[in-house]
């Protein structure tokens, strides 16, 4: 379990960064800020549903089976 609580906090802190980031780095490729919040609402809403789905699979199936 130390694993996977482990993988959870590092993705965790690297979707937080990412935020923190996302600003300098869309200078940097020359994007304008409504496209960066377009990706960002797209990853989030993209998250949500998809959360659904493997919450549901993991139900039926165990969750052993997905993350080892």
């Amino acid at each position: 379990m130390k694993p996977l609580m482990f993988e959870t906090f590092v993705c965790s802190m690297a979707m937080m960064s990412f935020v923190a980031l996302a600003g300098p780095i869309a200078r940097v490729l020359g994007l304008e800020p409504w496209q960066v919040g377009g990706a960002m609402t797209a990853s989030g809403i993209a998250w949500m549903i998809m959360a659904r789905f493997w919450g549901g699979l993991s139900d039926r199936r165990g969750a052993r089976r997905w993350t080892a």
